[in-house]
């Protein structure tokens, strides 16, 4: 029965809608969660420097970031309380070493190992936990991945809460979309844009010169109905009903394609402005200081808009010209059947 099969179909419809629905809500969960389900969480560091309680008998120290990261120096020393009686740091009780590495590992060796014993200005009091200080040139925070003693990765959850201390922490167990899709754009945003851009100015020469021509054909109708009558036969009535509905065909095939062309033009040029806009105003950017990568990214994207426009507006002249044209097409057809009619008007008289 007729009603039997519309429920029938509805059901079907309703089943794959909701399939749809749990697989997108499943696959965004997954994706959110990857950190954790993969255990890749991490912690974030704002500020200049932070510090580590590393174990007073450490061999060495492996950070790993998140990012390629430029440190300046990190410095070893014994901790220092107010309300203790132990002295505050001087050049026997710290170690530090200056560094200009732009790297995502950072791989030390326990500096005061050598003097780990010699506890005279500790007043015979062994510490409890030596401090490493890691100083950096990121403005924005830095990321840890990793953090390894004596070779043996810690737990990230435990160095966040009781081990790790810097101007501003977080940690990152959740990933978004938003940080993958902005780092994709500043490290391949410059190629594609340059890729696409080179193929949309190449693409503007044919254009301009179909513009051109279709110009000098509407300037100049005889030399227009030369070009009518060396493209189709028009020898007959017959004749000029099928050139008349194959230029028919060409004209609705072009006026789609100049208003393709409309819209096509502006929406990439906007598109690969806004991806630039977002390398350009990437926060890595601007932790590296780099000018240069931002000023060649605001370059890309108002080349991008000039690109578009211009193709917009050329499409504009095009489908002006193209319909121009085909007014004068179709008064060309008219005025050659009226000439054979009369024609035959006059043979069979």
């Amino acid at each position: 029965m007729p009603s039997i099969q519309f429920i029938s179909d509805a059901l079907t419809g309703i089943r794959r809608e909701l399939v749809l629905g749990v697989s997108i809500a499943i696959s965004t969960i997954l994706y959110i969660f990857t950190p954790v389900l993969t255990n890749t969480t991490r912690i974030s560091l704002g500020g200049e420097s932070f510090r580590l309680e590393v174990p007073p008998n450490f061999k060495t120290c492996t950070f790993v970031f998140g990012f390629d990261t430029r440190i300046s120096g990190y410095s070893i020393s014994f901790p220092y309380s107010p309300k203790s009686d132990t002295k505050a740091p001087t050049k026997s009780t710290t170690e530090a070493r200056g560094l200009n590495l732009f790297s995502k590992v950072l791989h030390i060796e326990n500096l005061l190992e050598t003097r780990i014993n010699s506890l005279d200005f500790l007043n015979g009091k062994s510490p409890e936990h030596l401090e490493v200080v890691i100083n950096h040139r990121e403005l924005t925070p830095v990321e840890l991945e990793i953090v390894k003693i004596n070779e043996k990765s810690l737990d990230l959850n435990h160095v966040f809460k009781n081990k790790i201390f810097a101007k501003s922490k977080r940690f990152i167990k959740y990933k978004y979309i938003r940080d993958d899709l902005s780092l994709f754009l500043l490290k391949y945003n410059d190629s594609i844009s340059n890729v696409v851009l080179t193929a949309l100015t190449v693409c503007l020469l044919p254009l301009f010169a179909k513009l051109v021509t279709q110009k000098q054909a509407s300037m100049s109708t005889k030399r227009f109905e030369v070009s009518i009558k060396k493209k189709y036969d028009l020898s007959d009535k017959q004749s000029i009903e099928y050139a008349k509905i194959a230029y028919g065909d060409e004209y609705t095939k072009n006026e789609r394609f100049f208003q393709f062309l409309q819209v096509f033009g502006p929406a990439i040029g906007f598109a690969l402005t806004i991806s630039s806009l977002i390398a350009g105003l990437h926060p890595r950017l601007q932790a590296n200081q780099d000018i240069t990568k931002f000023f060649e990214t605001i370059q890309i994207a108002m080349v991008s808009t000039l690109i578009g426009l211009l193709i917009r507006i050329i499409a504009i002249f095009l489908q002006r010209q193209n319909n121009k044209l085909f007014i004068k097409a179709d008064n060309i057809f008219f005025n050659l059947e009226e000439q054979l009619s009369t024609k035959q008007n006059e043979e069979s008289s």
